[in-house]
């Protein structure tokens, strides 16, 4: 299936508290299955986190989503 709002992205470990991520997270509808998703500041945040190239740039994509360039990083890091 070629259809981009049918794919999953999973990122098995963040950095991010459990309680952070739920607190923030939303509950979408996916064909009458409630989905719980993170919030595009969460997204961004992790995807930024891994480093990869192809999540450098969704957290990129995501931010200009988001209306902004510049996107809150608490990561320890400073990454």
């Amino acid at each position: 299936m070629d259809d981009p709002l049918r794919e999953v992205d999973l990122l098995a470990t963040t950095s991010i508290p459990y309680a952070e991520l739920r607190a923030g997270s939303d509950i979408l509808d996916v064909d009458g299955v409630p989905v719980r998703v993170a919030s595009i500041e969460h997204l961004i945040r992790m995807k930024r986190a891994t480093g990869r190239s192809q999540d450098l740039a969704d957290a990129e994509a995501l931010s200009q989503l988001a209306g902004t360039d510049i996107v809150r990083i608490d990561e320890p890091d400073g990454t």
